[in-house]
């Protein structure tokens, strides 16, 4: 409801989602009207998908792209004549988990982005990490400076978040 509530102050024209589960599907009809124009990309485990919202439509002739695990949505939004693509993308944990070989997954989707791509997300990993920036590197992105510690350790309290941190996300 916090998250609905925060899109209904903002009003803004275009929303990315991470960890978008199968509830999510319920939750964003509420707001259907609102944003016509939209691709939910559910996670194999129904958890972790992406999703992406928009006021604006797609550009015509372009169809909106899941990744297939859900780790990625794409649409081309039309702003006022130009085209802009808008990514969405979750990545899974580093080492040992599945994070390197998730990459190289999208790398051809990444390497599709337009000029005018902008991605938001959740890459579980540092600004500064190898795989932001392959991330980066794959889509000719420019990685914007981190909006500050967005994860800590569950066992620490939470008022320590902006102290000892990570900005993940």
């Amino acid at each position: 409801k916090k998250v609905l509530s925060l899109i209904g102050r903002t009003n803004p024209d275009v929303i990315t989602l991470d960890e978008v589960s199968g509830m999510w599907t319920t939750e964003l009809g509420y707001i259907a009207s609102a944003y016509p124009y939209r691709i939910l990309c559910p996670y194999p485990n129904g958890v972790f998908g992406v999703a992406l919202l928009s006021r604006r439509p797609f550009a015509a002739g372009t169809a909106p792209y899941c990744e297939p695990r859900g780790a990625m949505a794409t649409a081309t939004i039309d702003f006022g004549g130009t085209g802009v693509d808008v990514t969405a993308i979750h990545l899974s944990w580093p080492w040992p988990h599945e994070q390197y070989w998730q990459i190289g997954e999208l790398a051809e989707p990444l390497a599709a982005l337009g000029e005018t791509a902008i991605m938001a997300g959740d890459c579980n990993a540092v600004p500064w990490s190898a795989a932001v920036r392959r991330v980066a590197s794959l889509g000719g992105l420019t990685v914007m400076p981190s909006a500050g510690p967005t994860w800590i350790h569950r066992k620490l309290p939470d008022f320590l978040r902006r102290f000892a941190g990570l900005p993940i996300d």
